[in-house]
C-alpha cells in the first residue's frame, strides 16, 4: 500500500473517507509528526457505499426501521466473519455500509472475495 508518512514513534493511521484523499490530512501530518508520532495516511483508498434491500416475508421491500435493523445486522455479520470490515453510516436518514478497498497490491480477486462475503452475510441476515 502506498502511504504518506512522516515522523517516528508510535504509529497513528489517518484514514480519509470519500471523496477525500490523503492530502486532506496535510495540515495535521506535520503537527502530529512534530509531537512524536509516526503518521501514516493511505494514499489509494477507495470507498463504496452500499445498501442491501432484501424482500420482507410478505414480498415487499424492507423499508424504514426494518431496513435499518437488517443493515446493522448485516454489517456486524461481515465484520465478525473477518472477511472485510464495513463501516456503518447514515446516508439520507437510513443506515448503509461503507467499504474501503485500496492498495497497490489489491487484485480483482480480492475485491470479488470481499463482495462475495458481503453478499453471503446479507443473505444470511435477511433470513
Amino acid at each position: 500500500m502506498h502511504v504518506a508518512e512522516a515522523g517516528t514513534g508510535v504509529p497513528v493511521i489517518l484514514c480519509h473517507g470519500f471523496p477525500h484523499l490523503w492530502y486532506s490530512w496535510r495540515h495535521q501530518i506535520p503537527v502530529l509528526a512534530e509531537a512524536g508520532w509516526r503518521v501514516v495516511a493511505p494514499v489509494e483508498l477507495q470507498t463504496v457505499c452500499v445498501r442491501h434491500e432484501p424482500l420482507a416475508s410478505d414480498g415487499t421491500a424492507l423499508a424504514g426501521e426494518a431496513l435499518d435493523a437488517h443493515t446493522t445486522v448485516w454489517v456486524e455479520a461481515v465484520n465478525h466473519s473477518g472477511a472485510a470490515y464495513l463501516t456503518p453510516a447514515v446516508l439520507d436518514g437510513r443506515w448503509m455500509a461503507r467499504v474501503s478497498i485500496g492498495a497497490l497490491a489489491t487484485e480483482t480477486s480480492d475485491v470479488a472475495a470481499v463482495w462475495a462475503a458481503m453478499q453471503e452475510a446479507a443473505e444470511e441476515s435477511a433470513t
